[in-house]
């Protein structure tokens, strides 16, 4: 049961106050500290954005409820989305495709969609970190350590400060576009075609700013995220 939200009605004759919370669970309500403290997600992005590697996902992993093609490549190139409050990448189409490619067909996309086709797209793919130990994304507050004797890796964090690590024991990709003009003059033309459609079509809450055309990316085949917020440390890892 979530004890997250609180409501409370008045009568307004009776000037009584209702609370929804049963008395029981009051006990196990969030501390103030608590409620205040950042999010995850927000630490993670707050300092991995320095790094210039993109935008920093808390979920990298696709959506398990899209099409089984997009899940098998994940977020690439062309791609248009949003990002969640918890870090992952909302997924509603790709302008590279056609309406009826099996990554784009559940979207419902309009007759008049206009793509990009991908055969357009120029860009430039190479390897990012070999695979290793070494093969990590971190701020400066972060120290890694490696046990030569056990193969083992550990991370940790000066007291009192807020780390974050990628660690990507195969290495990683990165593919960036470079035809960057070309396109730039396909957003104009189509920008608010692409936030109705997901204001309108896929029931999205968005202001003009928060629609992402995804221009670059970097993959990695398993990965380990770590964070630290003072004396409380998360680690994600997906191998």
């Amino acid at each position: 049961m979530s004890v997250d939200s609180r409501s409370t009605a008045e009568h307004s004759e009776e000037e009584t106050s209702v609370n929804t919370i049963p008395s029981y669970e009051r006990a196990f309500l969030p501390s103030d500290a608590l409620l205040r403290a950042p999010r995850s997600c927000e630490v993670y992005t707050e300092k991995m954005f320095p790094m210039k590697y993109g935008y920093p996902l808390w979920f990298p992993q696709p959506d398990h409820n899209l099409p089984l093609d997009y899940r098998l490549r994940g977020v690439s190139i062309g791609d248009i989305g949003a990002i969640t409050p918890d870090g992952a990448f909302d997924f509603m189409f790709n302008i590279g495709l056609p309406p009826s490619h099996p990554i784009n067909f559940p979207a419902h996309l309009p007759d008049d969609f206009a793509f990009f086709p991908s055969s357009n797209f120029r860009t430039r793919l190479q390897t990012l970190f070999n695979p290793g130990a070494d093969s990590k994304v971190s701020n400066l507050n972060i120290v890694s350590n490696f046990d030569t004797y056990t193969n083992d890796i550990s991370f940790s964090c000066n007291d009192g400060a807020r780390g974050a690590i990628l660690s990507m024991p195969d290495g990683s990709s990165q593919e960036d576009l470079i035809n960057e003009r070309q396109i730039k003059e396909f957003i104009s033309n189509n920008a608010l075609d692409w936030y109705r459609y997901a204001q309108k079509n896929c029931g999205r809450e968005l202001d003009r700013h928060s629609l992402y055309l995804v221009t670059g990316y970097m993959k990695s085949k398993t990965w380990v995220l770590q964070l630290s917020i003072k004396t409380y440390q998360r680690v994600k890892a997906y191998w």
